[in-house]
């Protein structure tokens, strides 16, 4: 069992944490514990160390705790429970972002190296190996994780420029899909933050759902959100835009898991009875049984389903639905219920109202559909249509109470 960097105590735990989370955060898995033990004291001086000499209970750590984020994961190459690098996999699916490092010895080289080219571990550790070297491994590590991390922060802010000026066209073509995921992407946030990894790649799937709409007939969509019985052409044209979606997304650099998020979101899920636990699953699987259940959650509520009704609806179709995410939806909270009806000009709306009716241009052309989100993009549309003198204002929007 290990032992605290900060006290001498054993615990009845084999998990060990040190008390400091100033430094980064390594997680070090062995089933020896000497080798443990060794590791705790040379890194614990620059590095906040966690230890499991059992794999299968780090996994169990790491998907109770998706909170804390591991900047390094290390694993000993050959483990009882499972080796190295299949632990080193599934720990990716909770725990992308971190630098994974594999400990071996020399044996097991040629292993090592295929590990290494085909699991995306970032370097090997020869045992024994030297402090001040290992040390050093460690450290250029971290700067790794610093140097991506960056990358991934600048992408983020790529993405999201580039998701606007996708957005603001949909809200444009087709308010009614527009309002749809805006609400989507409310719905996944909600289920998603403080559970997941990289809940922004699940909050951007969500918000370009519904992209592919814009070849799908403004009556048929509508129809679709009342919860309206489509005819044999209607549900062909409506079925097939995640796939017209993937192909538009497919274009973007760096989208490729998020458009294979939207292409699946129809999908019912790949298995009868949930066999891993959510924060371990495909994060593409993941992406789109979210969507799938946020998008038919709004499509009840849309068609007069109350909260509970509708969770109760899905529940009714277990083989169609992740059973454990609808029940996250039990945690979702339906904004529209925490507001009240207020009338207002273009001019007097703000981030946060939500639009409960549809707004029109004098022609009688749907701007903006009802159950949409404000945002600025909403602000600049709508003021821009006021100030030509062809909006029709006043009219209705939900605010905070």
């Amino acid at each position: 069992m290990a032992k605290s960097t900060n006290d001498t105590q054993e615990s009845d735990s084999s998990v060990n944490i040190a008390a400091t989370q100033t430094k980064p955060n390594v997680l070090c898995v062995d089933d020896e514990q000497p080798i443990l033990e060794g590791l705790n004291i040379h890194l614990h001086r620059d590095f906040t160390v966690t230890t499991f000499d059992s794999p299968k209970a780090a996994l169990f750590f790491l998907g109770a705790n998706t909170e804390i984020q591991f900047h390094i994961i290390l694993a000993d190459m050959r483990m009882p429970e499972m080796d190295g690098p299949t632990f080193l996999q599934r720990a990716a699916q909770i725990q992308p972002n971190a630098i994974r490092l594999l400990l071996t010895g020399h044996s097991a080289l040629e292993a090592t190296i295929r590990a290494v080219n085909e699991g995306k571990i970032y370097k090997y550790i020869s045992k024994p190996c030297p402090a001040k070297k290992l040390r050093e491994i460690f450290q250029e590590a971290h700067n790794e994780f610093l140097r991506v991390e960056a990358e991934r922060e600048t992408l983020k802010e790529t993405l999201r420029s580039s998701v606007q000026v996708l957005v603001e066209l949909l809200g444009t073509i087709n308010p009614t899909a527009f309002g749809c995921a805006t609400r989507v992407q409310r719905t996944v946030k909600q289920i998603s933050t403080n559970r997941f990894q990289n809940t922004w790649q699940f909050e951007l799937a969500a918000l370009l759902s519904q992209i592919g709409c814009v070849t799908v007939p403004l009556n048929t969509l509508n129809k679709v959100t009342a919860g309206k019985p489509l005819s044999e052409e209607e549900e062909r044209i409506f079925s097939n835009h995640p796939r017209i979606a993937e192909n538009f997304l497919r274009q973007i650099p760096r989208l490729e898991e998020i458009a294979s998020m939207v292409a699946n979101q129809q999908k019912p899920p790949q298995y009868s009875a949930p066999s891993v636990e959510l924060t371990m699953q495909n994060r593409v699987e993941l992406g789109a049984q979210l969507l799938r259940v946020a998008i038919d959650f709004d499509h009840l509520l849309s068609g007069g389903f109350s909260h509970k009704g509708a969770i109760a609806e899905l529940q009714e179709h277990p083989e169609h639905y992740d059973s454990r995410i609808v029940a996250l939806l039990e945690t979702v909270t339906i904004q529209s219920t925490q507001k009240q009806p207020r009338y207002v000009h273009a001019h007097e709306l703000s981030n946060g109202m939500i639009i409960d009716e549809e707004i029109t241009s004098l022609h009688g052309v749907v701007l903006v559909s009802s159950g949409t989100e404000v945002t600025f993009q909403t602000q600049n549309k709508l003021r821009r249509f006021a100030e030509n003198g062809s909006l029709n204002e006043p009219f209705r929007v939900l605010i905070r109470q």
